[in-house]
């Protein structure tokens, strides 16, 4: 879990020099200029996992298909429940923290009735190393990569 959190730490730092893309009614275009923000108080996100990569497994289905038969039956359910709900157990609320010292605008992932929201920052995950361990000798740390895009409303 140690490595998660240091993964997660460098992937916030990416966050305040890394890949940043903004969209308005024009076409799509990159930018490191975060002015837009300036004036903004809050900011929605939202966590994509569509079309991720995990360790081998070139999509995220192929990856859970080979996990659950590595596990029995009565414990291959609960791997998938944890796997799935880890991201807004640990990951979300995690990033969430570690963004919200880093940038002014607070980030949100519950629009509710905020009229005041102009942006929505995605974060899409393209790819998962879930990291191993063998014989407490051998690992293979845990890490994602990430891209971020604003989009305004």
């Amino acid at each position: 879990m140690k490595t998660f959190y240091q993964t997660l730490v460098i992937t916030i730092l990416s966050f305040s020099t890394g890949f940043i893309q903004a969209q308005n009614s024009t076409p799509t275009k990159t930018v490191n200029d975060w002015s837009f923000l300036k004036n903004q108080k809050v900011l929605l996100v939202i966590f994509d996992y569509d079309s991720m990569g995990v360790g081998v497994q070139p999509n995220e289905e192929a990856f859970i298909k080979e996990e659950m038969k590595t596990h029995s039956p009565d414990k291959a359910d609960q791997w998938l429940a944890n796997w799935k709900g880890n991201r807004t157990k640990y990951f979300q609320p995690e990033f969430l923290e570690k963004a919200n010292k880093l940038i002014t605008p607070n980030l949100i992932t519950d629009k509710t009735n905020d009229t005041t929201i102009q942006y929505t920052l995605i974060v899409k995950t393209v790819y998962t190393e879930p990291g191993w361990y063998a014989s407490g000798m051998i690992k293979n740390n845990a890490y994602i990569n990430v891209q971020y895009f604003f989009c305004r409303f």
